[in-house]
């Protein structure tokens, strides 16, 4: 037997008007139906439960009870289910917004019928807790954030909604958002933060990445709380917006990209400093772990991140390429001299 989505809410199946009673248990402030940070205080509630009572059934319900569950300050015991989630029809066609990564839209993937989305949820002491597991989605990055080198759109991979570690990309040119076919783990916890994890690290590559060419970006990550720093296990320090309350309050981040000087305009910045202070052939440019507030003042400025050069190394074997200084990157000269008469001048290298 298939439940709806108003059935797992509790709604009475006899009111005339399900609707209503539906879209006032929703969430507040968590997504929209609308593209860009919303400055008015309506809601898309309504339209949202509607959609998602056409386009999700629910099966193999699990419910459980625990009347001595003593978590957090409120009330003692536990309620909570488990089940399969299938999705179909308009829930799958339109992209929802979160409104702490307003530009980035999360549409739902229509789920095969023996693949179905995992389902749990618990109220206790805490509040209400939710994580969909293995939940096909689409994700539109923001335009002009990663997009194809030449030759748009380019797609990579083929998305099978069979196997959990599939995944696929369409890059697009700037004007056009890119789109990423991955499973996700969606998890809302007690403290109404959202987190977000695909099933395999979203990475693409060669790729146009914020405006500049890439062999390869890895590990890119939509971090819709980045307040929860116990999830990301290689940051340091704080990685949320510079101001207290931000309109959106969401972050991007990736773990390494590797820059490719082949392309412009990173190509026309090497034949102008070929044969200058910096020795570009044997150099590797570092942004690793890199986070990007959504709401940034003026300029996007990293929140967290490791930056800098270092000597590129091609054959790890190689003692003398990690530690001569005869191949440095940068050379910065202090003064010249000709050769005649002195030794052709002094220079600081690093």
């Amino acid at each position: 037997m298939n439940t709806t989505f108003y059935d797992m809410l509790g709604i009475d199946p006899t009111l005339a008007d399900r609707s209503a009673p539906a879209s006032a248990l929703w969430p507040a402030g968590l997504v929209s139906l609308t593209k860009g940070v919303k400055v008015t205080g309506g809601s898309d509630a309504l339209t949202i439960v509607q959609l998602l009572q056409t386009g999700l059934t629910f099966a193999n319900v699990r419910p459980g009870v625990d009347p001595h569950a003593a978590l957090g300050a409120g009330a003692a015991g536990q309620v909570a289910f488990a089940a399969d989630m299938a999705i179909s029809g308009l829930a799958s066609w339109i992209p929802l917004y979160l409104h702490a990564m307003p530009d980035m839209g999360i549409q739902l993937d229509a789920t095969d019928p023996l693949h179905p989305a995992q389902v749990f949820f618990a109220i206790d002491g805490r509040g209400h807790e939710l994580i969909i597991d293995r939940l096909p989605v689409k994700i539109f990055l923001k335009e002009s954030l990663a997009s194809a080198i030449a030759s748009p759109p380019v797609t990579v991979g083929t998305f099978d909604n069979t196997n959990i570690d599939s995944f696929a990309y369409t890059l697009d040119d700037e004007l056009h958002p890119a789109e990423v076919d991955c499973f996700v783990r969606l998890h809302l916890t007690t403290e109404g933060d959202l987190i977000l994890e695909p099933s395999v690290p979203i990475s693409f590559g060669p790729v146009r990445w914020m405006g500049l060419p890439a062999k390869a970006v890895y590990d890119v990550q939509l971090l819709p709380s980045p307040n929860r720093r116990d999830y990301l296990e290689w940051t340091h320090n704080d990685i949320g917006s510079f101001f207290s309350k931000p309109p959106a309050a969401g972050a991007l981040g990736f773990r390494s990209v590797e820059l490719d000087f082949s392309q412009p305009p990173l190509s026309d910045l090497k034949k102008r400093v070929q044969g200058g202070a910096v020795h570009i052939d044997n150099l590797e440019i570092v942004l690793e772990d890199v986070v990007m507030p959504i709401t940034t003042p003026g300029l996007p400025i990293p929140s967290h991140g490791t930056f800098g050069f270092r000597r590129l190394i091609t054959d790890r074997s190689d003692i003398g390429q990690a530690y001569s200084l005869s191949g440095a990157p940068v050379q910065i000269p202090i003064y010249g001299s000709t050769q005649q008469g002195g030794n052709g001048g002094s220079s600081l290298t690093l």
